[in-house]
């Protein structure tokens, strides 16, 4: 018998869930006083940043346009290529970030997902960048993120 693709999503959530529920419960307890700060100031923070980022990158990519012909000519269509890669992938995230932050508003699972999925790929980044102090800085706000599931329906 085989199980139908919404099925299939389903059950891959449920065990993300359960996975994410084992973690919090084995992480030490942070202060009550900064999970409530977290909880009403995070999604705001998300959103101002998420805000003044998207407009940055957006400049950044209206440069990029009038950039990238020139950095195409000799060989060169592989780095201005990658410009309007790196760009269109950090507007993606910064999206993720204020439609996150927008959810985690109404405390909402589905915002503190979303938020979980950015921290994910901010925590890759800081990986393969060799950031020390990003990679610091974002587990300390997994850290938190974690605890403050329980918050959000």
């Amino acid at each position: 018998m085989q199980e139908s693709p919404r099925g299939g999503f389903v059950t891959a959530l449920a065990q993300l869930d359960a996975y994410a529920e084992r973690i919090r419960v084995q992480v030490p307890a942070a202060p009550p006083n900064i999970l409530d700060g977290y909880v009403r100031f995070m999604p705001w923070v998300s959103m101002i940043f998420g805000a003044f980022a998207a407009l940055a990158l957006l400049g950044l990519l209206g440069a990029a346009t009038v950039i990238s012909p020139l950095m195409m000519t000799g060989g060169g269509y592989h780095y201005g290529a990658s410009l309007f890669q790196e760009i269109f992938f950090a507007l993606v995230l910064t999206v993720l970030d204020i439609v996150g932050g927008y959810f985690m508003l109404q405390r909402k699972m589905t915002g503190w997902w979303l938020m979980t999925a950015a921290l994910a790929v901010y925590l890759v980044q800081d990986l393969a960048a060799g950031a020390l102090l990003g990679l610091l800085i974002t587990l300390l706000i997994a850290y938190i993120h974690i605890q403050v599931k329980p918050r959000y329906t």
